[in-house]
């Protein structure tokens, strides 16, 4: 069965899912917590969670255990962009793989860099120190997790990101040709939904709150 973090991972990759958090209890699901980008009528998108979860994961859940709520034209504001990937380069070093990452941020260019015996996580800590250094230093980014799952359609990279805030992000990507890339994109997946908010004035909170 996949992990508590995989398992977030397949429900965010589903189309209409803007954001997810599931409630467990042991082994066992007790809530579903979902944010539809309102693509998806409710109804059809609570059905493809409880499918997903019964085939993919082995997780009986019912559609009472499901809860959607989705976002209106009027709550979103428009981004103020993505965070993209320009370059990744790498080389071996005894006992260890160096990576430079290379991101853009509108006309901002940022590199970070980062040592580390695993090259697939060397390249997510690569992708966070450079995204710290668009977002600033009092997001508190850190990696707490990741792996990658074997699928039928490839290798998925999947990464858990920790803030300073408490706030747990999660992303993927496949690997289908380079896995050190696929490591940075992982990471921009769990990201780049944050950065309009991490970038504003300190103290501006969100309209409405959360």
């Amino acid at each position: 069965m996949p992990s508590r973090q995989e398992t977030e991972a397949l429900l965010h990759r589903l189309v209409g899912v803007r954001a997810v958090r599931i409630d467990w209890a042991d082994s066992t699901i007790e809530r579903v917590h979902v944010i539809s980008d309102g693509r998806r009528p409710p109804r059809g998108l609570v059905r493809d969670i409880v499918g997903t979860l019964a085939r993919q994961c082995g997780l009986t859940v019912g559609s009472d255990q499901v809860h959607v709520v989705e976002l209106r034209p009027e709550w979103l504001k428009p981004p103020a962009g993505r965070i993209r990937l320009m370059a990744v380069g790498w080389r071996e070093e005894e006992g260890h793989t160096r990576m430079v990452c290379r991101l853009a941020y509108g006309d901002q260019e940022e590199e970070g860099q980062a040592e580390d015996p695993d090259g697939l996580r060397a390249a997510s800590l690569a992708a966070l120190a450079a995204v710290e250094r668009i977002v600033g230093t009092r997001a508190g980014l850190y990696l707490a997790d990741h792996r990658v799952v074997d699928t039928s359609a490839g290798p998925l990279v999947v990464v858990v990101i920790g803030s300073a805030a408490g706030e747990r992000l999660s992303g993927s990507a496949f690997g289908d040709h380079e896995m050190f890339a696929a490591g940075v994109r992982a990471v921009l997946d769990a990201v780049n939904r944050q950065v309009d908010r991490w970038l504003r004035p300190a103290g501006e909170g969100d309209p409405g709150g959360e």
